[in-house]
């Protein structure tokens, strides 16, 4: 059975008590026109543009661009895990961030995988063992023995029961996985007059399609999202939270992947991912602007301190990148006396910037609520 975008294999397993199923194996993204654009779909291109061409415009001119995209990373990390029903908190995947945490947590292993894909992306461009390496670190805090490796079995998705009408989605097999992998490192990688974002749609639905890995597919096809943009100098920070309009659409989104697999139809796919990539463009200027708002309004606030102003502000600069912090542990990163910091700490309390969290006397624990709260909307 065929379709425009793929073919479906029937398997009949060697023993007789095993049930037929089909695999679905996607044809390779060529030169020639998949995607036809229409009128909706130019007026979305060229929002999504000049969207983030705002943002890389404003990446440029923030002094403290690198701690807002590092949030931003994170907050990209909570929702993509949600998409895959790993639920955790703005506030959770801070914590277990820092440098030394030794707990475990669903969104660790993306930011890592995101930094590294970062880091080494313009010496790799983007080959099937780059691919890998970006999934080791993903799974890096799961003691995964596939991590990193290309899976060798079978993933059902649909049910192996036989259906000759419509059979449901499975990826490739082993074997048929291969040829797919080579044909979507040779699209990703080769330069053709596609739209840059029309590209990175496609190449987002043939990654999850071919699904090459056990587990991880989902996320990581979702990094590679602000990793191709990045390197095809459209954004080159990872600013773009595109996870949160797909978990807050998560059905939607499964649904136009299947429309493209059925039957071919590219052009509502791309429609989909290219509004999502809008939403997440105005999400990012708007907490980039109110984050730039609160550093302006809270410095302010510190200068009516007094002697301790100079204190307060290395303090401040602490909390932009660590937005919850104890006593003990801030005093020794910013090496100043512990009474020293105390004292900051209070003054910015007393002055509605910092909030205690807990009654304890020995390990308080205070939060720059406002900065927290433009960045986990609130407390989603």
């Amino acid at each position: 059975m065929f379709s425009k975008s793929g073919s479906y294999n029937l398997h009949i397993p060697e023993h007789y008590m095993q049930s037929k199923y089909y695999t679905f194996s996607p044809s390779p993204l060529c030169k020639s026109e998949l995607v036809k654009t229409d009128t909706e779909l130019a007026l979305l291109l060229a929002k999504a543009h000049r969207l983030i061409g705002i943002l890389e415009g404003m990446s440029r001119f923030i002094p403290n661009i690198n701690i807002i995209e590092s949030m931003l990373i994170k907050r990209e990390a909570v929702f993509s895990c949600r998409i895959d029903g790993f639920e955790e908190s703005f506030e959770e995947a801070i914590k277990t961030s820092e440098e030394g945490n030794k707990m475990v947590s669903y969104s660790q292993g993306y930011i890592k995988a995101v930094n590294y894909g970062k880091e080494k992306l313009p010496e790799n461009h983007f080959t099937n063992q780059f691919l890998c390496e970006i999934h080791k670190n993903l799974m890096a805090d799961k003691n995964d023995e596939e991590a990193g490796q290309f899976r060798k079995t079978q993933t059902f998705f649909g049910p192996r029961v036989f259906t000759e009408s419509f059979p449901d989605y499975n990826p490739p097999a082993p074997d048929e996985m291969g040829k797919a992998l080579i044909d979507f490192e040779k699209y990703i990688n080769c330069n053709d007059e596609v739209d840059v974002l029309t590209k990175a749609a496609l190449i987002h639905y043939q990654f999850e399609t071919i699904h090459p890995f056990i587990s991880g597919n989902g996320k990581l096809g979702r990094i590679l999202n602000g990793l191709f943009i990045s390197e095809k100098k459209i954004l080159s920070r990872q600013l773009l939270c595109i996870s949160k309009y797909l978990w807050l659409n998560k059905i939607e989104y499964f649904d136009r992947l299947k429309e493209v697999q059925r039957f071919g139809n590219f052009e509502q796919w791309v429609k989909f991912f290219v509004k999502a990539l809008i939403s997440a463009a105005e999400d990012s200027i708007n907490i980039i602007n109110r984050l730039l708002a609160l550093r302006e309004k809270t410095v302010a606030k510190i200068m009516t301190l007094g002697k301790l102003s100079r204190t307060a502000t290395l303090l401040l600069e602490y909390l932009e990148k660590k937005p919850i912090i104890d006593i003990k542990t801030a005093s020794e990163t910013l090496n100043l006396s512990f009474n020293t910091v105390s004292k900051s700490v209070e003054s910015l309390r007393e002055i509605g910037i910092l909030k205690k969290r807990n009654d304890s006397i020995r390990y308080r624990y205070f939060a720059y609520e406002e900065y927290l709260n433009i960045l986990d909307d609130g407390r989603m």
